[in-house]
């Protein structure tokens, strides 16, 4: 239950802070959105490496998804 509790604060701090770079990047701040991005990334990894998400699962759980999903936008991002 913690576990649960855990990864889906991580999620939702996970999408606020992309959605906050995308509104940095908008506004032509690009440290902000930079540092933003950061965030995002380490608790997109949080969740996508969780038991949760483990590959094993039969059914992964959509905030898996959508964790995988940042973690790869955010690196990409990143890399620029």
């Amino acid at each position: 239950m913690i576990t649960d509790l855990k990864a889906s604060v991580e999620i939702y701090l996970a999408e606020t802070h992309q959605l906050r770079a995308q509104a940095y990047k908008a506004l032509a701040q690009p440290t902000d959105a930079r540092r933003e991005w950061q965030d995002s990334l380490g608790y997109a990894l949080a969740v996508a490496e969780s038991e949760r998400c483990a590959a094993d699962v039969s059914r992964i759980p959509p905030d898996c998804l959508d964790a995988i999903r940042w973690v790869a936008e955010a690196r990409e991002l990143l890399a620029e």
